[in-house]
C-alpha cells in the first residue's frame, strides 16, 4: 500500500509506475490511500497498475480499494491529476476502483484514461461494487475511462455520484458495467454533464440530483446546388 498522509502542507507528489498485488488478509485491501488533513494539491498518481485481492477471511468480509481517497476537515485535495492506471479490485464485499470520502474540500481534479475494474462476490441487495465514486468532489473532468464494476449477486454502479458532487464533467466514458452505468441518489449532488458517454447499463437519478447528458453530432451540408460546406 502507498500512502499520502499530510496533516499539514504536502503537495506536488508523483506516485508513476508501480506495479503491485495486494493481497489482503484483514477487512480492508488498498492501492493508494491519500488520508488528508491539511492542505495536499497538485499530486500526480499514474501508470501504475494495481491489482487488489481482498477475499473473505475470517472473521472479515474484505473491502477492496483501488484509490481511497480520505479528506477530513480542514483537508484540500485540489488539482490533482489521477490518469493512465489500470485498477482490477476483487474484493468479497465492497470494491472501489476510485473512491473518495470527503469531508473537507477537493475541487478541479482530473481522472483520465484509466482503465478500472471492481468486482464485488457479496450476496446482498445493495451496492457493492463501485468504478469511480465521488463523494462531494466539485468541479472535476472525469475523461476516456473504461470502466466495469461488477457484483454477480448484489448491485454495481460504474459511476456513482455521492454527497454533494456538483458542477463535474465527464467526456467520453465507456461505462461497461450491465448493472447500473450511472447511480446518483438523492444527495448525488447537481449540474453534473456526460458528454458523450456510453452505457452498458441502467440509470438511477435520485429526484434531488441532476444529471445532464450531451452528445456530439455530426452533420453534413449541401449548398444550393448540391456543394459541401465547410
Amino acid at each position: 500500500m502507498l500512502v499520502i498522509s499530510s496533516g499539514k502542507t504536502l503537495g506536488n507528489n508523483n506516485i508513476t509506475g508501480n506495479n503491485l498485488t495486494i493481497h489482503s488478509a484483514s477487512a480492508y485491501g488498498y492501492g493508494i490511500y491519500p488520508s488528508i488533513s491539511g492542505t495536499s494539491n497538485s499530486n500526480i498518481i499514474q501508470s501504475n497498475t494495481l491489482n487488489i485481492k481482498a477475499p473473505s477471511t475470517s472473521p472479515f468480509t474484505s473491502y477492496g480499494f483501488g484509490v481511497h481517497l480520505y479528506i477530513y476537515p480542514p483537508g484540500t485535495f485540489n488539482s490533482n491529476i489521477i490518469q493512465s492506471n489500470t485498477f482490477n479490485i476483487n474484493a468479497s464485499s465492497y470494491s472501489y476502483g476510485f473512491y473518495s470520502s470527503n469531508s473537507g474540500t477537493s475541487n478541479s481534479n482530473t481522472i483520465y484514461n484509466n482503465i478500472i475494474n471492481a468486482v464485488s462476490t457479496e450476496s446482498i441487495s445493495a451496492l457493492r461494487a463501485y468504478g469511480i465514486g465521488l463523494d462531494n468532489i466539485d468541479s472535476s473532468n472525469i475523461t476516456f475511462n473504461t470502466i466495469n464494476a461488477t457484483a454477480s449477486s448484489a448491485y454495481a454502479g460504474d459511476i456513482y455520484l455521492s454527497t454533494g458532487s456538483d458542477n463535474n464533467i465527464f467526456y467520453d466514458n465507456k461505462l461497461l458495467g450491465t448493472n447500473y452505468s450511472v447511480y446518483a441518489p438523492n444527495s448525488g449532488g447537481t449540474n453534473n454533464t456526460f458528454v458523450n458517454v456510453s452505457y452498458s447499463g441502467s440509470e438511477f437519478v435520485g429526484t434531488s440530483a441532476q444529471l445532464i447528458r450531451k452528445w456530439y453530432y455530426t452533420a453534413y451540408v449541401n449548398d444550393t446546388n448540391g456543394n459541401a460546406l465547410n
